[in-house]
């Protein structure tokens, strides 16, 4: 009887053993996997910022041009006269009909 406890402990023993194995093989296999899926998903946002950066740019580039081309539209060209301009006709600048001297 002594025997028989002995050999199943031992038996006991060995599938603990082999199941704590076991266990740390899937759990090693398991977080090199996530580790992979980490890596990529780091390389795929990644590009996304670097698309999003190089489109931001564009749209910069663009946006600058326009405001140089309202710039350039609302600059007053050399010669070009800016402001009201003053009234030597003499008449009264209410519109009364009035002559000032």
């Amino acid at each position: 009887m002594l025997d028989e406890d002995k050999r199943l402990t031992l038996i006991v023993s060995l599938l603990h053993t082999v199941r704590t194995g076991v266990r740390d093989d899937v759990v090693t296999m398991f977080c090199k996997r996530i580790a992979t899926l980490h890596k990529k998903g780091r390389d795929q946002l990644e590009a996304l910022r670097e698309a999003h950066r190089a489109e931001s740019e564009r749209l910069l580039g663009v946006f600058g041009n326009v405001l140089n081309g309202v710039r350039e539209a609302t600059t007053p060209a050399e010669g070009d006269v800016v402001g009201p301009q003053p009234d030597n006709s003499g008449r009264d600048p209410a519109g009364n009909g009035l002559r000032i001297r």
